[in-house]
């Protein structure tokens, strides 16, 4: 801050092997990859590389491995296939369904404060009017790229609960490295799902207690995603956590895969946009991102999983005698909004 400080240099001016070496050195010191096994180390790095500069598979792979306190084969790893997402741009998505496969009328996204104003509208003209109600809570379910995200804000604005994402705990736990946190990310970069035991009490802490969750109510979204998530919830020692009722939002298959593979994100808001769903304003084109993970054997996997074992989580709950009701999401936000809250 002194006046005499010289100018940073550009870094264009830095030279190459340095400039990638601050990166990756970066992302493993910020735990933005914590903990990635071997197999997996070139596949989540390299598409991070391919974005800031031009670095072969062989300078990746050295500079993995001398990040790396394991034996590491770096032939192994430079000649790994990378799985990257498919081309897509702010005006043109990733993948356009078949006419033959469309089975939903067109539509658009409304703005962020065009979905504000539908949720406080409903809270003035008909939450208002009813008694007043206890804490909800609700859990909020949907395979990928079903809409959750979308609809999640809405009913947490409108019913005044906290809108609670395992991910958003586990990814917080991580950052202040925590020996849960830790471990978690030890499981997830292995590509299995975590123990039950270890989200059950994330979530426990997050909305048992005295917490405001406890005191205002909780909309839980995109858990449970096994049967024996579910039963925990309904019964045994988590039953402070069963739910008032649940909400499943459901998509075709075809229309995930269009969104999953064309949304990109405003790396300064966070919003969510899509080229033919809900375009971005032209201003913040320069600043939007793709997910490196939303590529079509990954996409494809995520609805195989969640096929398998929705049923039978919707049977856990139907069985408990806890309401659940399935809602179609191949339309606007607003009219799903409706009928859900």
């Amino acid at each position: 801050h002194s006046e005499s400080r010289q100018s940073p240099r550009s870094a264009a001016s830095l030279p190459r092997g340095l400039m990638i070496h601050i990166l990756l050195s970066s992302v493993l010191s910020f735990g933005l990859v914590p903990a990635i096994t071997r197999s997996s180390r070139l596949r989540r790095l390299r598409p991070v590389c391919d974005v800031y500069a031009s670095v072969s598979d062989r300078e990746v792979a050295e500079l993995l491995c001398d990040a790396s306190a394991d034996d590491c084969d770096v032939a192994e790893l430079e000649q790994r296939p990378m799985r990257l997402p498919p081309p897509r741009t702010p005006t043109r998505a990733g993948y356009v369904a078949d006419p033959s496969l469309v089975s939903w009328a067109p539509f658009t996204y409304a703005e962020p404060y065009v979905r504000r104003s539908a949720a406080r509208e409903y809270a003035r003209t008909t939450l208002s009017k009813l008694p007043p109600l206890p804490p909800l809570r609700v859990v909020l379910m949907g395979g990928v790229a079903a809409g959750k995200g979308t609809i999640a804000p809405m009913l947490s604005q409108a019913f005044r609960v906290r809108c609670i994402g395992v991910g958003e705990l586990l990814r917080g736990e991580t950052r202040a490295r925590r020996a849960r946190g830790v471990e978690a990310s030890h499981v997830m970069a292995a590509g299995v799902l975590l123990p039950d035991e270890l989200v059950l009490q994330l979530l426990g802490e997050r909305l048992g207690g005295g917490t405001d969750a406890s005191r205002n109510g909780w909309l839980l979204d995109g858990f449970p995603r096994t049967t024996s998530q579910a039963e925990a919830l309904v019964g045994g020692s988590w039953a402070e956590l069963r739910p008032d009722a649940v909400v499943l939002v459901e998509r075709p298959d075809e229309l995930a895969r269009e969104f999953a593979l064309g949304r990109c994100c405003d790396s300064a808001t966070g919003q969510t946009y899509h080229p033919v769903y809900a375009p971005a304003p032209a201003e913040i084109c320069e600043r939007l991102v793709w997910r490196v993970d939303d590529t079509s054997d990954a996409l494809n996997r995520r609805l195989s999983d969640h096929k398998r074992s929705v049923e039978a989580i919707v049977g856990v709950f139907e069985s408990a005698g806890i309401p659940l009701r399935r809602f179609d999401n191949a339309r606007s936000e607003l009219e799903t909004f409706g009928e859900v809250a």
